[in-house]
């Protein structure tokens, strides 16, 4: 069995996409082991300085899978970045969605006109650990529509986009994050790991968020976030998990005193080592979010730029409450205490155990 693997965020800046394809990799070779996987990658997307263009693009790959004319699809898909030449070269289809699957992206209809084309050329298509967050009456929606069901499988990774799938009258399995997947650091790697980087504990963990920016009304809610913090008494480390968080950081760190670790100096087995060693952790980044509650670390979630977090939240039984950016600085300040004393019920939270990955037909 040939696996084409894509979105393949193996080398990505962030954490969450490292440790999201080192988990996938990790439960297709479990599970498969006699399997050729394969990381995919398209080329660029096109009209780079001229984005509006691309809906040009859109529209005709949502036309092409209405009307069935797969050549046509073929076609605009080369033009939108994929060799037409790869829809034969594998039996499987294992499509990593992510956070790529919502109205704000660019990717969303080439990747959505790929599986269609994958699956009209013979292979077997799975897509798998997705947040699926569009509006109902969007174009995006609309082919969602006409490209879930003719896949093999469909799988979410958090009840919100599980709801969102069956309001669109679609079905869908709920699988967690790969993350989760990932099998669990040992002590002493984690301890060796987080001695690398002379941080004393105790401190708490801080993130930026995905529906933050590099322009100054972000830098000033992070601002306001770090100034709440400080009422905690604890030191504050930041985690700077993209090239917009390290952006942030930089601009608050002397105001604050901010220890930053970032992408540039840590890998994701880094981050998971640091987390695991906090007292807590708060921002609106879902994978450190994910790292945390997998070893036992309390988080408090802020909103990212689609409704992952509260999903996950959702998906964890989590006791503590997800805030908006524009918080009040009394109720995120009460819920980060109730955390560092443990006054939550720890025990009430499920953390997903996932061991294998299913890539046969359902149909």
């Amino acid at each position: 069995m040939k696996i084409a693997y894509y979105v393949d965020s193996s080398t990505a800046v962030n954490w969450g996409g490292q440790a999201t394809s080192a988990g996938i990799r990790h439960l297709v070779e479990k599970t498969y082991p006699d399997a050729e996987f394969v990381p995919v990658r398209f080329r660029s997307l096109p009209f780079r300085h001229a984005t509006r263009l691309r809906r040009i693009l859109d529209m005709a790959v949502s036309w092409a899978v209405r009307h069935d004319n797969l050549p046509m699809l073929v076609r605009i898909l080369d033009w939108y970045g994929i060799d037409p030449d790869i829809y034969e070269r594998f039996d499987v289809v294992c499509f990593n969605g992510e956070g790529a699957i919502h109205d704000r992206s660019g990717h969303v209809f080439r990747l959505l006109g790929s599986l269609y084309a994958f699956k009209r050329g013979g292979a077997r298509v799975y897509a798998v650990n997705q947040t699926v967050d569009v509006r109902p009456d969007g174009p995006a929606a609309g082919l969602i529509r006409l490209v879930y069901p003719v896949l093999d499988r469909v799988a979410v990774r958090e009840p919100r986009s599980l709801s969102l799938m069956n309001a669109l009258g679609l079905s869908a399995e709920l699988v967690g994050d790969a993350a989760y997947a990932l099998p669990v650091m040992p002590q002493k790697e984690r301890e060796e790991r987080f001695q690398h980087y002379g941080i004393d504990r105790p401190f708490v963990a801080v993130c930026a968020s995905s529906s933050l920016g590099r322009d100054r009304q972000s830098v000033a809610k992070v601002d306001r976030l770090l100034e709440t913090l400080a009422d905690l008494g604890s030191k504050l480390v930041f985690l700077a998990n993209t090239k917009t968080d390290l952006y942030l950081a930089k601009q608050l760190q002397a105001k604050h005193s901010l220890r930053i670790i970032d992408y540039e100096a840590a890998d994701y087995l880094d981050a998971i080592a640091i987390i695991s060693m906090a007292s807590l952790i708060i921002g609106g980044r879902q994978h450190p979010n994910i790292f945390a509650a997998k070893y036992g670390v309390p988080f408090v979630g802020l909103d990212g730029n689609t409704h992952k977090m509260r999903g996950v939240a959702e998906l964890l039984n989590y006791p503590l409450p997800v805030f908006q950016w524009d918080f009040d600085p009394r109720e995120l300040l009460a819920a980060a205490r109730r955390a560092l004393a443990g006054e939550y019920d720890a025990a009430a939270i499920r953390v997903p155990v996932i061991e294998r990955i299913d890539l046969s037909s359902s149909r």
